[in-house]
């Protein structure tokens, strides 16, 4: 019995391209990190109350629902 044979088309990325890509995702995960440290402190130290977040709820659905589509283009 002939072991089953396998034919792989395409290329292989390089590990410099993937090691890229990996750079990359873990640069974008620390700035987000990093962002919110530094908002967490800014509300600490304003003291915000309870219902801030709702402000900020309600300006990012207008970001996503009204001005986004306006300035796609």
């Amino acid at each position: 019995m002939r072991p089953a044979e396998r034919v792989i088309s395409g290329s292989i990325p390089s590990s410099v391209e993937t090691n890229k890509v990996l750079k990359n995702t873990y640069l974008l995960l620390s700035m987000t990190l990093l962002f919110s440290a530094i908002m967490a402190g800014v509300s600490m130290a304003l003291q915000m109350g309870p219902m801030a977040h709702l402000l900020s709820f309600v300006g990012s659905i207008v970001l996503i629902w009204f001005v986004l589509p306006r300035t796609a283009n």
